[in-house]
């Protein structure tokens, strides 16, 4: 009962603060955007993507990591389309929210937010969900039987989840209820991981509007671990499913669906336009957005001998930059755009990701640096192992790993080559602006 008492009041003070920060925000927001009117855009394309707020703020410009192929096709055919931004870690500080709604403000792009597409009555709705939620999960809690391990397991977590505060998700739900009831003839074009903030909104839509047409663009390297990017077949029938699915390549199509599946690579047009040169002679660190495994890989690398002046490293646009600070000895620290960097590289030490895949697709040999005592899941499919990629597990392996990979590259550069073709063919599906039309369906209009 105690750690129940404990669990429900962390759960009001933590949702009561999040709702206070969210109508601070809103307040800024409409403050400083001028707010679009939705309804007398005809066929509008409704472009969903994540924000990374604190990286646009300190940047000065808007930069859509994600889609912005989408919006280059849209725009050269005349296509209307607004983005949807989902703001990513925009945390406490309103300077930084200052900033990022004056950023957006001077871009050349239009905004539609949860800000702009909620009013003030719908806070009220937000604050009876609240109640709502907690009183019908603690009904829940109280009829679901414990017969099993699996049992015990599972009221274990729904006990545990009572401290954890749902108000985010019901906000985007909110926003496809209101999309719906605004739009007509329109489309979302929808960056997906199947994430809980994808799935309501797709709910929320869908609640209101069967018709209205939602294209995911499964722009990620998925993996049979990561359970809630995969859309399962049962979502179809209780409205939380999109329409069409959009993936990088051929190795993501299931073999059995009710889905309409097709493989586009909107987000890694670099992997075709970009191939490693046999004369570059850089290595290059790409550090992950995980703080602890940027450690792990920093003191790796110091730990070898390999390091010298070719080598430059580059944190992840999220990664708090005083890991740097305190672990990196040396300099030659990059940011930016990576795939401006990743001609001039001929080696890549990196952690498991889909930066390894994509690098590995371009030609460049790589070198994954991993702890043994993480659960890790590689994409690369053991496909040129030793030969254009390899794993290893602390520094003395990284020693002989990368004088052997360095010495494939010199030698047998025309294996490494075909290695990396048959991931770009496997993974990758090169777009052309009349594939990405078809991609969202822009040959076939919605009928008046």
């Amino acid at each position: 009962f105690s750690r129940k008492l404990l669990y429900i009041s962390k759960y009001f003070v933590i949702s009561f603060s999040f709702l206070a920060l969210w109508i601070s925000k809103k307040i800024l927001f409409n403050l400083m955007i001028p707010r679009i009117n939705i309804k007398n855009i005809d066929h509008l394309h409704v472009v969903d993507i994540f924000l990374l707020s604190k990286n646009i703020a300190q940047s000065g410009k808007f930069q859509d990591r994600y889609l912005s192929e989408l919006i280059k096709v849209l725009r050269k055919n005349n296509l209307n389309y607004v983005y949807l931004p989902c703001f990513y870690r925009d945390g406490y500080n309103p300077i930084i929210w200052f900033k990022l709604y004056r950023i957006l403000k001077k871009s050349k792009h239009q905004f539609i937010s949860e800000y702009d597409l909620l009013t003030y009555l719908d806070i009220l709705k937000i604050v009876k969900f609240l109640f709502r939620y907690l009183f019908l999960l603690l009904s829940f809690i109280k009829e679901h039987k414990v017969e099993s391990n699996i049992d015990e397991a599972i009221h274990y977590s729904l006990e545990n989840s009572l401290k954890d505060y749902t108000l985010l998700a019901y906000i985007r739900y909110l926003v496809g209820v209101n999309l719906a009831k605004n739009l007509n003839n329109a489309k979302l074009l929808s960056y997906c991981e199947y994430q809980v903030v994808d799935k309501s909104l797709y709910k929320g839509i869908k609640d209101i509007d069967k018709g209205f047409k939602i294209y995911a663009y499964q722009q990620l390297r998925t993996h049979e671990f990561f359970m809630n990017m995969k859309i399962p077949e049962q979502d179809k029938y209780i409205g939380i499913a999109p329409d069409k699915i959009i993936v990088n390549g051929d190795y993501y199509l299931p073999k059995k669906t009710n889905y309409k599946y097709i493989a586009l690579s909107i987000r890694n047009k670099e992997v075709f336009s970009i191939v490693s040169d046999k004369k570059s002679n850089n290595c290059l660190i790409l550090l992950p957005y995980n703080s602890e495994h940027s450690i792990y890989i920093i003191n790796s690398i110091m730990e070898s001998k390999i390091i010298n002046n070719d080598f430059y490293i580059k944190p992840h646009p999220t990664l708090d930059l005083k890991i740097l600070k305190q672990h990196w000895k040396y300099g030659n620290i990059i940011y930016g755009d990576l795939y401006q960097h990743i001609p001039n590289a001929n080696i890549i030490i990196t952690a498991i990701g889909g930066v390894a895949l994509e690098a590995v697709s371009m030609g460049v040999t790589v070198i994954i640096i991993e702890n043994k005592n993480d659960f890790s899941i590689n994409p690369l499919i053991g496909l040129g192992k030793g030969v254009i990629w390899d794993i290893v597990y602390n520094g003395k392996e990284l020693n002989a790993v990368y004088e052997n990979l360095l010495e494939k590259r010199v030698n047998n550069f025309n294996e490494v080559m075909d290695f990396s073709k048959q991931y770009r063919d496997l993974f990758f599906s090169k777009p052309s602006d009349k594939d990405i039309l078809i991609s969202f369906d822009a040959s076939n209009p919605v009928k008046q």
